[in-house]
């Protein structure tokens, strides 16, 4: 004769807490969605003269980057700033793609020829671009650079602004003989620093993490 199967009237508290677990990876999961979508990118290259003869890189790895995207007014934009002692706003915060695409190929006949290398003016042009309207996007700014900084001003202090102020850092040094690894490094959000060549350079933006 089989033996009887009882039921247990009680719950079982490692499946009620495994529930629990998956529903708040659920709700973080659409939030994090929810900031990827709506995103705020500004592409911040080194202009300087020690990029000469690199230009295409930094471009091809902008323009390939923003390709990523499905680009939109109430979505993702992308801005773009170059930078050597001074800082210049190439576009601003932008949803469209022929846009974007017309200011990159604009700087495909402009030399990088400037005197100095100012990281902090190239942060301060994009934090100006990033704080100006769409509060609740996410704030990013991808800074791409030998790192070879000389400017007044600390960069790791206008990093920190930044970060205070919601704003991600992804630092992409680009390694050379001026190279500055440990700025670069420390300017960078936790998680956002990246190392390549110039050859490399599309893979490297390619693989970034920008839902951190």
């Amino acid at each position: 004769m089989q033996a009887p199967i009882y039921l247990s009237n009680h719950r079982n508290p490692r499946l009620f807490w495994w529930v629990l677990l998956l529903l708040v990876l659920l709700v973080l999961g659409q939030r994090l969605r929810a900031q990827c979508l709506q995103l705020d990118v500004v592409l911040v290259g080194d202009y300087s003269s020690s990029v000469a003869g690199h230009e295409r890189f930094v471009l091809d790895a902008f323009a390939a980057f923003a390709e990523r995207f499905t680009l939109a007014e109430n979505g993702v934009r992308v801005g773009v700033v170059t930078f050597d002692s001074y800082g210049r706003t190439r576009l601003g915060l932008s949803g469209d793609r022929d846009s974007v695409r017309q200011a990159l190929g604009g700087l495909r006949g402009e030399r990088a020829d400037g005197s100095g290398t100012d990281l902090v003016v190239g942060l301060v042009a994009a934090q100006q671009l990033l704080l100006a309207d769409r509060p609740e996007a996410r704030k990013l700014v991808v800074l791409v650079s030998d790192g070879a900084h000389n400017g007044a001003e600390s960069p790791e202090e206008a990093s920190e602004l930044l970060q205070a102020q919601g704003i991600l850092v992804a630092g992409v040094l680009v390694r050379d003989g001026s190279s500055q690894t440990r700025l670069m490094d420390r300017i960078s959000t936790p998680g956002m620093y990246v190392e390549t060549r110039y050859e490399n350079l599309v893979e490297a933006l390619q693989k970034l993490d920008v839902c951190l």
